[in-house]
């Protein structure tokens, strides 16, 4: 959805923005599809299911001859599949898309969904392809000048190197994107970058590296400064189960173990305060099942 925010090049089709008619009366059935699915897809049309929204956006593009028309019909309809998890479906469509010799800039859309989908679908299977797809994405984007898509590329980038156990150059993709989002003062992108610092430092430090849970940890908590109970209480609630998670394995000297203990029970608690066992089941199983395991590296004083 961040794709969406993104303006497009005046002298180019704008997949950003649906084109939606005016009065339909003098466009074909095509036109009635397209704008419909449009609706149903970004919550204007209610009534609506998943597979209403799905032949909607199949019957405009089998209606449609005209390939510009067509390239903003499958450009939506991707995204749509993206956000549905749809992920087989929205990866053939993009390839088919991808053969229909668009403009660089269109090319560059559709790349980014192609490598977000690639990597959302069995990503160490398709390693050898997402490596050159995300050099291609940051060549077409710095060639473009558009800094927005490049920072966005880059936080693939940082998961492609992630998958290769490449923590120094993941960091550092992550940096990069970090400081564009910071300088256009984008709140939420910035703190995604915080939270997703801090997975990349937790996975690096359970390959051995300990200090790296202390580095996690402080960015989980600078992710905290924007996701809040209010705003994303289920983002707040995961943050929460990782920190109770890192508070207890993270080295501590002893004088400290009580109160970097109490902390891990803090976070735990916060984060089964959203994943009550009514409503998430699965969730407050894994969090009871994981400050089970936390409760075993406490010290002694926190158990009396």
């Amino acid at each position: 959805n961040q794709l969406l925010q993104q303006p497009e090049l005046a002298s180019e089709p704008q997949p950003h923005q649906p084109p939606i008619a005016s009065d339909l009366q003098e466009n074909t059935y095509f036109f009635q599809c397209h704008n419909s699915a449009l609706l149903a897809h970004y919550g204007l049309l209610q009534g609506q299911s998943h597979t209403q929204v799905k032949l909607l956006y199949n019957k405009a593009i089998t209606l449609d001859k005209n390939q510009n028309r067509s390239v903003f019909t499958k450009y939506h309809y991707s995204s749509f599949l993206l956000d549905a998890g749809s992920l087989k479906e929205a990866i053939l469509l993009i390839k088919q898309a991808l053969t229909l010799g668009l403009s660089p800039r269109i090319t560059l859309l559709f790349k980014y969904q192609y490598a977000d989908a690639l990597l959302g679908n069995e990503p160490n299977k398709h390693l050898p392809e997402l490596k050159p797809l995300i050099s291609s994405l940051l060549s077409l984007s710095r060639d473009l000048f558009d800094d927005y898509l490049e920072a966005m590329s880059l936080q693939l980038a940082a998961e492609v190197a992630e998958l290769e156990n490449n923590y120094l150059e993941a960091l550092g993709c992550l940096q990069k994107a970090f400081n564009y989002f910071k300088t256009k003062d984008l709140k939420p992108l910035e703190a995604n970058i915080h939270y997703r610092k801090g997975e990349l430092l937790l996975a690096w430090a359970h390959t051995g590296n300990a200090p790296m849970f202390a580095k996690s940890a402080a960015c989980f908590r600078e992710a905290l400064q924007y996701f809040n109970k209010d705003n994303s209480p289920e983002t707040f609630a995961n943050i929460h189960h990782k920190l109770g998670m890192i508070y207890a394995e993270m080295p501590t000297a002893p004088e400290k173990r009580a109160m970097v203990a109490a902390l891990s029970v803090t976070s735990f608690n916060e984060a089964l305060n959203y994943f009550s066992k009514t409503s998430f089941p699965y969730q407050y199983a894994a969090i009871q099942q994981d400050m089970g395991n936390a409760y075993l590296k406490y010290p002694d004083s926190l158990l009396n």
